[in-house]
């Protein structure tokens, strides 16, 4: 043993990476609404909505008027208190095919890388898990009304997402493959 570690062998090297401290950030709505119930004489619901703003939860960027200047301020807050923020990603063109849920305009792939290198500014140099598409992967091995060509280009965005985020040292990119029960055989989404 004496001489493994004295070689640097994996028998010394067992500390685990270290797992980022999440920001929770000032969720404004969740405290406004603390305030009301305290001020409606609910301090109960007071309580448990403070609490709750205070729990780590991510920015979504969804293509909003609003978005960067949500995001930079997000990432600023993060940077300052040493900890990790979280943001998804969640703007490509005919984004939520399937689930019809959260459905925006349109955008060209243009529009899109464009909007994404926007993103890159707004987070600065703070330290970001960026969570790339949720339902970009699985919508397109679901073909939920796509073309052939928009698939294409969705996966072509997806890897710009993951090339353009993952280039910087500062944000750790995440693209979500979608519900594991969705996929009975997972090989349709490689």
């Amino acid at each position: 043993m004496l001489l493994a570690a004295a070689c640097g062998s994996s028998a010394t090297s067992t500390a685990k990476p270290a797992v980022p401290q999440l920001y929770a950030g000032a969720n404004t709505m969740l405290m406004t609404a603390a305030t009301a119930a305290r001020q409606s004489g609910n301090s109960a619901e007071a309580a448990a909505l403070a609490n709750l703003a205070h729990i780590p939860m991510a920015v979504w960027a969804v293509g909003q008027r609003d978005d960067y200047q949500r995001v930079h301020t997000y990432a600023v807050g993060a940077a300052k208190a040493h900890r990790t923020g979280v943001v998804v990603i969640y703007n490509l063109p005919f984004r939520d095919q399937c689930g019809k849920y959260s459905q925006a305009a349109a955008i060209t792939a243009h529009q899109y890388e464009s909007w994404a290198d926007g993103m890159i500014y707004a987070i600065g140099n703070a330290p970001i898990i960026a969570i790339i598409e949720p339902d970009g992967l699985a919508d397109n091995a679901r073909n939920c009304g796509l073309t052939k060509a928009q698939i294409n280009e969705r996966y072509a965005l997806l890897r710009f997402d993951m090339r353009l985020f993952g280039s910087f040292t500062n944000i750790q990119p995440y693209m979500d493959a979608g519900n594991p029960g969705e996929f009975p055989d997972p090989t349709v989404l490689a």
